[in-house]
């Protein structure tokens, strides 16, 4: 929660942190970089779950944005449910067999980190917190 909130609005206007000095930009970059590679990780780590074992995998990463939620590590929180969103995950039609609590709860999070209106239910809820 502290790297989120270290993050300044002007941080993000013009894309500064993408130019070649990103050193006054590094709170971004950082935060980037790990949510990136958790995503991937979660959504490799799913795609390459044997069939059977899929739907038990998600139920289990859900468990663990759930709790990443409840400790205010909304960074990890903000990586696993992007790699539960990404198209390679999609694809494989897995949210239509999840049982209804889990859907539910996996599209809560969902809501909960989409970017509309500048991220405010995420921001929200950090700050509330």
């Amino acid at each position: 929660q502290k790297l989120y909130l270290n993050i300044k609005a002007q941080d993000m206007v013009g894309l500064h942190w993408s130019k070649k000095d990103t050193e006054a930009y590094s709170n971004v970059v950082y935060y980037m970089n790990r949510a990136n590679n958790i995503s991937h990780w979660v959504a490799a780590s799913i795609i390459t779950m044997a069939r059977d074992k899929q739907i038990e995998l998600i139920q289990n990463i859900i468990s663990v944005a759930m709790s990443s939620r409840a400790f205010g590590d909304y960074h990890s929180m903000v990586g696993i449910v992007a790699g539960l969103n990404m198209t390679c995950v999609d694809k494989l039609h897995l949210m239509e067999e999840l049982p209804k609590k889990w859907a539910e709860t996996k599209e809560s999070l969902t809501t909960l980190i989409h970017p509309s209106v500048g991220h405010k239910n995420l921001v929200t809820e950090m700050e509330s917190s």
